[in-house]
């Protein structure tokens, strides 16, 4: 038997990283994960990979939450792969199995999976597993859904919900047993029947749950176990009971296992935290089938748990659309069944089970390894031993949150635990060594965030001046500049460019600057405001000036200072540098650049291409907050500065002050001159040195490779691209034609809404013709560039286009 299919975004199976991510717990050398295992480390020699500090929080294999339902394709409105992998991450979830049904088409014959699996790919923040459907008439589809990789099968005894997947009679059971003997496989039932008369329509007040409850009697449930049982004793195939609802079962479960039948069972959050005697009028959010049942057939399942008759917790995540859950009218009996929870499975769980007396090491067991092994993974997941996928879930079992629609993930925000306060906050998710979910901003990788949040310590320290020194340092290595004035201004990169002009230009002498997009024009107005002449070579968005052009103007104008953006993130250019600096230097004119979006992403050399100012932000790719912007001052500029014969404009940004602040005067002491950011300097120190470790080579041509093969995927989709000539776009920030027809608004809104992805429109001379898609730092790689090509496909197919 082959093992099952998965799909995931982030890696395929064939680069699978076994357990070599080391996580070291503060002020211990040894970690106990569940009773049964314990891992210690050493850290005192280097051992070859990355050591994540997680203090005080929980480290504990990935969960595998094997009851899903995505609905992807044919029902993407109702979930998707996209949306339900990454509320699957941000809950500690790294394996999801999908279920069959709701999709259209349903997975019950091999084509049928393969269209499946041709919409999860490039579409999965976590692995993903899959079971195929057992329906009347179906029985030769088995075999070769085995062998493509299908996990098991699913069968309902009573209508599905949904026409294409058809319930089984005793024949079509029979026939499936037959096929699935010997294969290794499970056959998952959901064990419902309908029993004549009882199950007929019961009277009452459709808005009350109880009616509702009335018309599900646990009757349905043990009288479709006992069919399930029997049919497990007498073929002996694996069989599975999904969301086992109704206590009143596990007395023909218990005698069926010890007669010998190899029969699993599971249940559900929604009936372990819910009860029917607290749902609401009208909530028809709680509907689920089988019902949610009162609290003392609670307390019998959670009993089952601890002596282990259910063998494992699952999310049965079934969302749906508003709409189909009859909200308006609070009608249970119309209402669509089926409650949205994969991404609150391990706090809904924790928070009820360390109630009573649950351990951690029952919390794996339940929600990974039993799961695993039911899903045919137990080889991979749900266990941190060596040979094993890395898969971690890093989490604090103590701090308490509460669910709000603005937190959810899921596609359908409508879930009947909003507003619930929950224990079990997930910090990180890790599948295969890689985090793919991180607690707090997603943009700033770990490292930097921790090291921002270091205690603050006064800004004329001793040790902040050490600080300011290795930043200078750092700062130096990006630029590739040997300058004595190297420092970062207090402010963003508009602080920067502010702070280049004001002490480089006196009123009434000559400024050249090259626009081809914001950045030249925000550069006009500073240097205009001073009361310089202010001259401008200017280019068509989507290309830049050349060589030729800037000489001549040069030439013209004989300006005290030449202005060029070298990544002009509104436009989407990467302006060619060489040749200009020996230009502006033949012409007794500063060089200033501006490398905010590029800087790290595309290669720079201050000093070899002759560049006398250049400055950046923290938050492109050095992955910072925003707040320091790096800056850098040749001997040649410096000279002009400190020879100028009136003061600058700005006190703030007086390099003459800055200058002593950050040590580059060679003065004895430091004068106090302003409040300096030392959080931030925290943080610019951190990313410094992250792009220090990577080395600025392996970075640029990391950043090339991911543009061109989002360029690619891009044309390949029938999108232009704003920038024709290759060589000048920008790997950092690429501009991508509006497709004539759609409203670029609408597709921009609608990837928020549904991806929770930020692609931004156009800016300054591009605004209404472009998206910007800034793929940068950390976020450079092929993996976010397939989840944003995704998300324009899957834009492009449901926003509206005009005809006309």
């Amino acid at each position: 038997m082959c093992s099952p299919s998965q799909v995931s975004v982030k890696h395929s199976a064939a680069d699978r990283q076994k357990l070599e991510f080391i996580v070291q717990r503060r002020n211990s050398s040894s970690i106990s994960f569940t009773k049964e295992q314990t891992f210690t480390s050493n850290f005192t020699e280097d051992v070859g990979c990355e050591v994540l500090d997680v203090g005080d929080s929980l480290v504990m294999p990935g969960i595998v939450d094997c009851h899903v339902h995505v609905n992807e394709p044919g029902r993407t409105s109702w979930e998707g792969f996209w949306t339900a992998t990454r509320a699957a991450a941000a809950g500690g979830v790294t394996t999801i199995v999908d279920m069959p049904l709701n999709s259209i088409p349903p997975t019950t014959t091999l084509r049928n999976f393969q269209e499946k699996l041709k919409e999860a790919t490039g579409n999965c923040f976590v692995d993903v597993a899959f079971w195929g459907g057992v329906v009347p008439g179906n029985q030769l589809e088995l075999r070769p859904m085995i062998q493509a990789g299908v996990a098991g099968f699913k069968c309902f005894l009573i209508h599905s919900g949904v026409d294409e997947f058809p319930h089984v009679a005793e024949f079509d059971l029979h026939t499936a047993m037959k096929q699935l003997q010997g294969t290794g496989s499970v056959l998952l039932f959901h064990a419902e029947m309908d029993v004549h008369p009882t199950t007929q329509k019961i009277g009452g007040d459709p808005s009350h749950y109880s009616t509702f409850l009335q018309s599900r009697p646990d009757i349905m449930e043990t009288e479709a176990i006992r069919t399930v049982t029997e049919l497990c004793l007498q073929y002996r195939v694996r069989c599975h009971i999904v969301h086992l609802s109704s206590a009143k079962a596990l007395k023909l479960i218990q005698k069926a296992r010890q007669a010998g039948a190899p029969l699993t069972v599971e249940t559900t959050h929604h009936y372990l935290s819910l009860c029917a005697e607290n749902i609401p009028l009208g909530a028809t959010q709680f509907k689920c089938c089988p019902p949610i049942r009162g609290s003392a057939n609670q307390e019998q399942l959670w009993s089952a748990l601890k002596t282990g008759q259910i063998d494992m917790v699952v999310s049965d995540h079934s969302p749906c659309t508003p709409d189909l859950k009859k909200l308006e009218s609070g009608d249970f009996t119309q209402a669509w069944g089926g409650i949205s929870s994969l991404q609150f499975g391990l706090p809904l769980f924790w928070s009820s089970a360390s109630k009573r007396d649950f351990q951690l090491a029952d919390v794996v067991r339940l929600m990974s390894r039993n799961p695993a092994y039911l899903s045919s993974l137990g080889h991979l997941k749900g266990s941190l031993a060596p040979g094993f996928d890395a898969d971690l879930v890093i989490w604090d079992p103590e701090t308490g949150f509460q669910i709000q629609e603005e937190g959810i993930h899921h596609r359908n925000k409508l879930t009947p635990y909003l507003g619930f306060t929950l224990q079990g906050v997930v910090r990180a998710t890790i599948l295969r060594g890689q985090l793919v979910y991180k607690d707090g901003p997603s943009n700033v990788p770990p490292r930097i965030l921790e090291a921002g949040a270091k205690p603050v310590i006064g800004h004329m320290h001793p040790e902040t001046f050490e600080i300011m020194s290795d930043i200078k340092s750092g700062i130096q290595y990006m630029f590739q500049t040997q300058n004595r004035t190297t420092l970062a201004v207090s402010g963003t990169g508009h602080t920067a460019m502010e702070c280049a002009i004001f002490n480089t230009v006196e009123p009434g002498e000559s400024v050249l600057v090259a626009i081809n997009g914001i950045w030249g024009e925000r550069a006009f107005d500073m240097a205009e405001r001073i009361g310089a002449r202010v001259n401008t070579i200017v280019a068509p968005p989507g290309s830049y000036v050349t060589n030729r052009e800037i000489e001549r103007a040069l030439s013209e104008h004989r300006p005290v200072l030449f202005f060029l953006a070298h990544g002009e993130s509104s436009t989407g250019v990467l302006h060619p540098l060489d040749g200009i600096g020996e230009l502006c230097h033949k012409y007794n004119c500063l060089f200033l650049v501006d490398s905010v979006a590029s800087i790290g992403g595309a290669p720079l050399y201050m000093d070899q291409q002759g560049i006398d100012i250049l400055y950046t932000g923290s938050q492109k790719v050095l992955n910072a907050p925003p707040g320091t912007a790096p800056i850098s001052f040749s001997e040649r500029a410096c000279q002009k500065v400190f020879s100028r014969t009136t003061k600058p404009v700005s006190f703030f940004l007086d390099l003459s002050w800055l200058a002593n602040y950050w040590g580059c005067d060679d003065k004895p002491a430091r004068i106090y001159h302003h409040t300096g950011p030392v959080t931030a300097f925290y943080s610019l120190r951190e990313s410094l040195a992250v792009l220090a470790d990577e080395g600025l080579v392996k970075s640029w041509e990391r950043h090339q490779k991911v543009a061109e093969y989002f360029h690619a995927g891009l044309e390949s989709m029938g999108l232009k691209l704003f920038v024709k000539e290759k060589r000048a776009r920008l790997p950092t920030v690429t501009t991508i034609v509006a497709p004539p027809g759609y409203d670029w608004k609408e597709i921009t809104a609608y990837i928020m809404k549904t991806r929770n992805l930020e692609i931004s429109g156009g800016l300054g001379p591009s605004a209404g013709l472009v998206f910007r898609v800034g793929l940068m730092g950390c976020n450079s790689s092929k993996a976010n560039a397939d989840m944003v090509l995704a998300a324009l496909k899957d834009a492009l197919k449901h926003c509206h286009r005009s005809k006309v």
